[in-house]
């Protein structure tokens, strides 16, 4: 075989193997591609399922003396708990601001977080018009389910009374750091009439009570007649008392 024909026999082959290498490249790149696809989907999915799951529990505070307890409305606790238990407070109220950091700790743990006792929370604007002006703002956490987080923080932060403290911007910064409560629309929300609302309909039931001052509590079996107290030293005995009559 002469020098030209072995020249053209080479050149033949190495044409082949270039071929066969791009077809390899275009293979590997074909696998790669498809394996970022399904590492893509499989993320998307898993994202999915988490957004998901998280929507069974909307209305579930994620730390702090709350987490993990149901919140609706004005209401802390399991809908069902055979005991039912109405705070009424103000929140410049320094007795008020006593009773959350010194027994409700207790009293949630003991009680609402095992399931026993749903408490609802009332303001009352007994003090003046910063009490006003905290109560509605607090009726709109209310509406995205986070009352009870953003009046321990009001009281963790309380000012001497009627001293004009409770304005737009402190409220706002109480409420900045609460999961699941956007500042922003619940300061829209304390100028709408829902809000005012709410703080009329509390002053109505604290007057059909006989509520004469702050901290005081209705009590009872869920559903029947609750009983007024009015020191929060009786309020654990009374919840006892309750819970036997409901054969807890």
């Amino acid at each position: 075989m002469d020098a030209e024909k072995k020249q053209e026999l080479r050149e033949q082959r190495e044409a082949a193997a270039s071929v066969d290498d791009a077809a390899e490249r275009r293979k590997r790149t074909a696998y790669l591609a498809g394996g970022i696809a399904l590492i893509a989907l499989v993320v998307t999915v898993g994202l999915i399922l988490v957004s998901q799951a998280g929507d069974d529990t909307p209305n579930v505070d994620s730390g702090g003396l709350f987490g993990g307890i149901e919140q609706q409305g004005i209401a802390l606790g399991d809908p069902g708990a055979p005991v039912t238990v109405v705070e009424f407070a103000d929140l410049q109220c320094p007795f008020c601001a006593k009773f959350a950091t010194n027994d409700l700790p207790d009293l949630v743990e003991k009680y609402v977080r095992t399931g026993q006792v749903r408490m609802e929370l009332r303001l009352l604007t007994f003090i003046g018009s910063d009490s006003d002006r905290g109560a509605r703002f607090a009726a709109a956490a209310a509406e995205q389910n986070r009352i009870w987080p953003f009046a321990e923080n009001v009281y963790n932060n309380q000012g001497p009374e009627n001293s004009g403290y409770m304005t737009d911007d402190f409220l706002s910064e109480q409420a900045a750091d609460i999961p699941g409560l956007d500042a922003e629309q619940a300061l829209s929300d304390s100028q709408q009439s829902a809000a005012g609302a709410y703080v009329e309909e509390s002053r109505s039931k604290a007057g059909d009570a006989g509520v004469g001052g702050t901290p005081a509590f209705l009590i009872g079996p869920t559903g029947g007649d609750l009983e007024l107290v009015a020191t929060p030293d009786a309020v654990s005995s009374k919840i006892d008392e309750a819970l036997a009559q409901t054969g807890q």
